[in-house]
């Protein structure tokens, strides 16, 4: 079955039949029905038969997640396989996560990448000898300084070592250069803020925000997570990293990844209408592309999609045509796919060279 059949198995006339069944079997059977496209997307170290278990476990296993909607959920794994990573594992490499999408009035699942999983893709770029994320507490000796003569010394303390006040990622380059970034604990604690009041987080009686999902159950690994992805736009970065990164921000922003666009370019969300148009009836709903009626009309590409779909190519002139025919110029021009852009780039012009 096709990516665009998967599509119409979700939003066309089988949809009541897929209604009928235990939310369990539906996203079973979806996620078999799109086998041949998540093991096309998978790189040559993954099993697609192994992937494919830990996705139903990893979907069944969290009651929540089968009230997203399908089609994230699908988008989510499919995201997944292309950075190479299992969601839902104990490797903790990423996560699949309900949000609620008030813009629609339904849950959907987003993707969290685990800082496990943004060092392991780091790793896989060639350049990096090593790269890792530590929490700092209050009783531990800590020093940094930057500027022309840098330094970070980090010696933990021995039994009670007191809350946490920063947190640092430090990577080791292949030419034997190197660089670090640090976070103070508040730093961490606005950003994380920051994208719950934008998801519109409830307040206790003390009128402090009720924090729920991975910033709640494990801090420590979501700040050692933020460290490394500031950490990661300096550093060389793969396809898969920057994906990870791109993916990471918008998160980070509080808002939706739009993983549905996951399953291919033929239907497209259309952005919100912002009173600046006529009545703006179509706006927010499901095109599909092509024909007469939507001559006019253009995909809403974002930066995501634009990063994961450069995995895509293996010709740089016509990667260079796609960019500047399909992209918008506030895509094109955002740093993070001008950084993906010239990673990919780069990796074309070496599986070339090894041809030669």
């Amino acid at each position: 079955m096709s990516v665009a059949d998967l599509k119409q198995v979700v939003v066309g006339p089988t949809k009541e039949q897929l209604a009928a069944m235990k939310p369990k079997d539906q996203v079973k059977h979806l996620l078999e029905a799109n086998k041949n496209v998540i093991a096309q997307a998978l790189p040559r170290h993954m099993n697609p038969e192994r992937l494919m278990r830990v996705a139903i476990t990893s979907v069944t296993s969290v009651p929540a997640l089968l009230e997203c909607y399908v089609p994230t959920l699908i988008g989510g794994i499919i995201q997944c396989s292309q950075m190479g990573l299992e969601p839902n594992t104990v490797l903790g490499h990423a996560y699949l996560v309900p949000f609620w999408n008030s813009q629609k009035n339904r849950k959907d699942a987003q993707v969290i990448i685990g800082y496990k999983g943004l060092i392991d893709l780091a790793r896989r770029s060639g350049q990096i000898v090593s790269i890792a994320a530590h929490a700092v507490y209050e009783n531990d000796k800590f020093e940094f300084e930057y500027g022309l003569d840098e330094k970070l010394r980090h010696v933990p303390a021995d039994g009670d070592r007191g809350k946490i006040t920063h947190f640092y990622a430090v990577a080791h380059m292949k030419d034997g250069g190197h660089a670090f970034e640090v976070m103070s604990e508040s730093a961490v604690r606005k950003i994380r803020d920051a994208a719950a009041i934008k998801n519109k987080a409830k307040r206790n009686a003390d009128g402090d925000l009720v924090i729920k999902g991975p910033w709640s159950d494990y801090f420590e690994e979501m700040g050692r997570k933020t460290a490394i992805r500031r950490l990661a736009k300096y550093l060389p970065l793969s396809v898969e990293l920057a994906t990870a990164v791109s993916m990471g921000d918008t998160t980070e922003r509080g808002d939706l990844q739009n993983l549905e666009s996951a399953l291919d370019g033929e239907y497209v969300t259309m952005p919100e209408d912002d009173g600046s148009g006529s009545d703006g009836q179509d706006q927010a709903a499901e095109k599909k592309t092509g024909g007469a009626s939507n001559a006019d009309q253009k995909p809403e590409v974002t930066v995501i999609d634009a990063i994961a779909a450069l995995a895509k190519h293996s010709n740089e002139e016509v990667m260079a045509l796609w960019a500047d025919a399909e992209l918008p110029d506030a895509v094109r021009q955002d740093e993070r796919f001008t950084k993906a852009y010239r990673a990919r780039l780069e990796e074309i012009k070496a599986a070339a060279a090894k041809k030669k």
